[in-house]
């Protein structure tokens, strides 16, 4: 896989007589995972129904058997991206309708270093057609920005916004992949401006890789700044 040096700032505030700390990093929009190898598939235009189905994906010997996907769609109208994270919760599935004047695609993957003692797969569908992903659709997470979330951790900042290339909208989102390596666990999220702060998702001593995708970064301009807040 290809893809475009990123770079990176990382500050760190610890707060005066506490072990509370302010982590912020900056995400530049030309860091992209290239998507080369996730499930693709060609939307027609209208309405659609996604969800997930049976399954699980295992990342390694001794993981939780993980039922978790990202999902980016594309819309080819607005141009516009958008970012979802299924997950089976007790055998269900949240469903994402979309409805697409001229179509669009889909893409769903998960992301992992070392594919070769992974196993399973899980069942995505769209409408009324399975479509299997395993191994075989993970993206290289090299220039992912990663990141160890210590103790009641969460995000209390996201500012900024990505742009696809040159007069394309831009979004206020991006994924993150979560690794408890006590519970030996991997799910995805994404992360938005209105789902921050101590109501948002939590993170207690995982390893976090902080990601977009794209085919073609080199046009993509803006930037994320993101704050995580822990109490070690």
């Amino acid at each position: 896989m290809i893809f475009l040096s990123v770079f990176f700032i990382c500050t760190s505030l610890v707060t005066a007589g506490t072990k509370d700390k302010h982590r912020v990093f900056v995400v530049q929009g030309r860091q992209a995972l290239d998507p080369a190898n996730a499930l693709k598939v060609n939307l027609q235009p209208g309405k659609h129904r996604i969800r997930l189905g049976k399954g699980e994906i295992f990342y390694g010997k001794d993981f939780q058997g993980s039922t978790s996907l990202a999902v980016r769609l594309h819309d080819h109208e607005t141009a516009v991206d958008r970012l979802y994270a299924l997950s089976l919760s007790h055998g269900e599935s949240p469903v994402i309708a979309v409805e697409m004047k001229r179509g669009g695609f889909l893409q769903a993957f998960i992301v992992d270093d070392y594919t070769g003692d992974n196993h399973g797969s899980l069942t995505l569908m769209i409408d009324d057609t399975s479509h299997k992903v395993n191994s075989s659709n993970a993206l290289n997470p090299t220039k992912a920005y990663k990141i160890e979330a210590h103790k009641d951790a969460y995000i209390y900042q996201f500012i900024g916004e990505l742009k696809f290339g040159k007069g394309f909208p831009g979004i206020r989102e991006c994924f993150v992949r979560k690794h408890n390596s006590y519970y030996k666990s991997i799910s995805y999220y994404v992360i938005k401006a209105d789902g921050i702060g101590k109501g948002g998702i939590k993170f207690n001593n995982d390893s976090l890789w902080f990601f977009v995708v794209d085919e073609t970064p080199g046009d993509n301009s803006g930037s994320l700044s993101i704050g995580l807040f822990s109490t070690e």
